[in-house]
């Protein structure tokens, strides 16, 4: 079954692309350096020991890998980490290659369930 979007402006029904033209899609390139920038910005006062300073030194070389396994669906997220902040309270991380993924996998998500006019009922 194929997934189709009324459009009251045309009145007309396109259909809606599956999540594997998405990721063929030429714009994931700028999704995963929009999302990279999204993650510098996030994790900028991170402590020293944070794995984002290393991802970030390493980018240029480890982006084709990441981009190669967010395609070809072979990409396996990692185990969050377990952080105690100075108040006390307990949160759970995930690493910064995860979270540039979540990242794109978002902004692919909201993309493709843009809110669907609901088709015109006659009676």
């Amino acid at each position: 079954m194929k997934r189709r979007r009324w459009d009251s402006k045309t009145k007309k029904e396109t259909e809606l692309p599956l999540m594997g033209n998405i990721i063929s899609n030429p714009r994931l390139h700028p999704l995963f350096s929009d999302a990279y920038e999204w993650l510098c910005l996030r994790r900028c006062k991170h402590p020293p020991s944070s794995d984002v300073w290393d991802f970030r030194r390493n980018w240029k070389e480890i982006k084709e890998f990441v981009i190669e396994d967010f395609t070809k669906g072979t990409y396996k997220l990692s185990v969050q980490k377990k952080l105690t902040l100075s108040c006390g309270d307990t949160i759970a991380i995930w690493s910064s290659r995860d979270a540039l993924v979540i990242k794109v996998l978002t902004a692919i998500i909201q993309e493709t369930l843009k809110p669907v006019s609901v088709r015109p009922v006659t009676t």
